[in-house]
């Protein structure tokens, strides 16, 4: 018969109330998350945080991804085109709370340089408003969004 190799595990609050040896690996079965234990540190520190749910960008989504992390932090992206005012973007999928960041770099398909600027400002759970210029064009910009904050 095979040799089984089982680690202490338990819930996050079992976890984070419990501080193990030096180099003590535990589980946490509410996060599917190994904690590696320094026998000082409370809790451990988690070690492995798995995409527990994600979407790819294609043509078909205006490339619109994201990825969900079993501690609940996520990424996304979207490309966004501004229309001549503060244009509202549905998020890829629903956040905590406003509590999340984005950021925006241009996009432009030729060569020339330009200055571009992007704002955001009316974070809500599912949308975020966008206003965006180049130095070349008074009402369209491409923008590429990148954001990040914990997910509902």
């Amino acid at each position: 018969m095979a040799k089984q190799l089982q680690l202490r595990r338990g819930t996050t609050v079992q976890n984070d109330a419990f501080t193990g040896a030096l180099g003590e690996l535990t589980m946490d079965t509410d996060k599917n998350q190994l904690r590696i234990h320094d026998g000082a540190t409370q809790g451990g520190v988690g070690i492995i945080d798995p995409i527990v749910s994600y979407m790819l960008p294609n043509t078909g989504n205006n490339y619109m991804w994201y990825r969900k992390y079993a501690s609940g932090w996520c990424e996304f992206g979207f490309r966004a085109t501004w229309n001549g005012s503060w244009t509202t973007f549905n998020l890829p999928l629903t956040m905590a709370d406003a509590n999340y960041t984005c950021t925006a770099g241009g996009y432009r398909t030729d060569s020339s340089p330009y200055q571009q600027m992007t704002c955001f400002k009316n974070y809500t759970t599912t949308t975020v408003d966008i206003w965006s210029s180049d130095d070349t064009s008074s009402n369209a910009a491409e923008v590429r969004v990148y954001g990040c904050g914990m997910a509902a």
